[in-house]
């Protein structure tokens, strides 16, 4: 599954004009360097679906058991 796909299946959970996309280090992960090579996504959240976000995490979670 993509991160394309990602935000098809769950918009409903994203802010206004949100997506879900990859990102690089975050400014407050700078401190952490065993932090700096893995692999992050960021989710503009709505706040409110918090059911649907279990569920998201829950697919990501899956794809570790899908390769």
């Amino acid at each position: 599954m993509s991160v394309d796909t990602l935000n098809e299946k769950f918009r409903n959970i994203l802010k206004s004009g949100g997506k879900i996309y990859m990102s690089d280090p975050l400014p407050d992960e700078y401190d952490e360097p065993d932090l700096m090579d893995k692999p992050r996504l960021v989710v503009d959240f709505n706040n409110r679906d918090f059911g649907r976000l279990r569920g998201l995490i829950n697919e990501i979670n899956g794809f570790e058991n899908a390769n």
